[in-house]
C-alpha cells in the first residue's frame, strides 16, 4: 500500500511537472514567432534560460499545490443564511462585498487563501463553484445567482467581482450581456484571456472552446464597450503561459492592466504582489491608512506554505 501511494505521488508530480513544461514550451514558441514576424530574433543566454527553468519550477509547484486545494472543497458550499455578516457593533468595514469566481477546472477551495485575506481587510468574502458541461452564458446565469445571493446576505445593492482564468470572461459576460453591470461597482480579472488563448483547443466542454480566440462569443464581448459604471482591472502574470499567445489576457480599454514580473498563472492565486494589487484595485480612499494584517512581508513560497496548513482546520 505504501510502494502503491508512493508511485501514485511520484507519477503525480512528474504528470504535473511534464503538464506545466509543455505549456512553457508552446509559450515560448508563440513568443518566438510573434518576435519572429516583428523581425525580432533573441539569442538564447543562461540567464534567460534559468529565469525560465525558474518560473517553470515555481508554476509546477503551485500547480500541485492547486491540487491539494481543489480537493479540499469537494463537499457542497452550504447555502449562505440569510442575515449572515451583518456587521456588529464597532466593526470596521471598508469596501463592498466580495465574489470570487473559479477558473476552468477549479473550485472554491483554490480560492481560499484569496478569500481568507481579502476577508483580513474587512470585506465579506463569497467564493463559489461551477459545474461541469456548461457554456459561458449558463456558468454567467450561475454566477448572478451567486451575485444575487452575496446581496441579499449582506445587505448591499452592489459587489466587487474577483475572477480567475476563465472566470473573468463568465463575469465579463454577465456584466456586459446579461446586466449584471447594475450590480458590480469593480471586476478584477487575473489571468482571464480576454482575447482568447489557443491552449483552449486542448480543453474539454463547451465552455473551453468559447475560450478560442476570434470564437463566435468573444467576438461578441469584444464588440460591446465595456460598461462604463464598473471599473475594470486585469492583474496578469509575465509568465502566464496559459495565454497563448503572450498578451491575450490583456483587457480592453478603458480597463486597466496590470503585469507581475515573475508570476504565472497559478500563481495569481497565491501571489503576495498579486494580491496587493487585487487589494488595491478594490482599496476604497477610506482605507488609505488602513493596513494588510499579517501579509505585508509574506513571500509566495510562505503563503502556499500557510494556505496549505491551513487546509485542514
Amino acid at each position: 500500500m505504501i510502494l502503491f501511494l508512493f508511485r501514485f505521488i511520484a507519477l503525480w508530480v512528474f504528470a504535473t511537472f511534464a503538464v506545466t513544461g509543455l505549456t512553457f514550451v508552446l509559450r515560448f514558441y508563440e513568443q518566438a514567432a510573434k518576435d519572429a514576424a516583428s523581425g525580432i530574433r533573441h539569442k538564447p543566454d543562461l540567464q534567460s534560460i534559468s529565469a525560465l527553468l525558474g518560473a517553470w519550477a515555481r508554476e509546477s509547484g503551485m500547480n500541485l499545490g492547486h491540487v491539494v486545494m481543489w480537493i479540499s472543497a469537494v463537499l457542497p458550499r452550504p447555502r449562505i443564511r440569510s442575515g449572515a455578516w451583518i456587521p456588529v457593533q464597532g466593526e470596521v468595514r471598508h469596501g463592498l462585498p466580495v465574489l470570487l469566481v473559479p477558473g476552468y477546472g477549479m473550485n472554491r477551495g483554490c480560492l481560499r487563501l484569496l478569500a481568507r485575506r481579502l476577508e483580513a481587510t474587512h470585506r465579506p468574502v463569497l467564493a463559489i463553484d461551477f459545474p461541469w458541461g456548461k457554456t459561458i452564458e449558463e456558468l454567467a446565469e450561475l454566477l448572478a445567482a451567486a451575485a444575487q445571493e452575496l446581496r441579499a446576505a449582506t445587505g448591499s445593492e452592489k459587489i466587487d467581482v474577483v475572477a480567475h482564468s476563465r472566470g473573468g470572461i463568465v463575469a465579463a459576460w454577465w456584466i456586459q450581456k446579461q446586466g449584471g453591470s447594475a450590480y458590480v461597482e469593480r471586476l478584477v480579472t487575473l489571468g482571464s484571456p480576454w482575447s482568447g488563448t489557443k491552449i483552449a483547443a486542448f480543453g474539454i466542454g463547451p465552455s473551453v472552446l468559447q475560450l478560442f480566440p476570434a470564437s463566435a462569443l468573444l467576438r461578441a464581448l469584444s464588440a460591446v464597450p465595456l460598461d462604463p459604471r464598473v471599473v475594470f482591472y486585469a492583474v496578469n502574470g509575465e509568465t502566464d503561459a496559459m495565454m497563448l499567445p503572450p498578451g491575450t489576457d490583456e483587457i480592453p480599454a478603458p480597463g486597466r492592466n496590470i503585469r507581475l514580473a515573475g508570476v504565472g498563472h497559478m500563481g495569481l492565486l497565491l501571489s503576495v504582489s498579486a494580491f496587493q494589487q487585487v487589494y488595491a484595485a478594490l482599496r476604497r480612499k477610506v482605507e488609505d491608512e488602513a493596513k494588510i494584517a499579517g501579509f505585508d512581508d509574506e513571500s509566495t513560497e510562505d503563503a502556499a506554505d500557510r494556505a496549505l496548513a491551513q487546509f485542514g482546520r
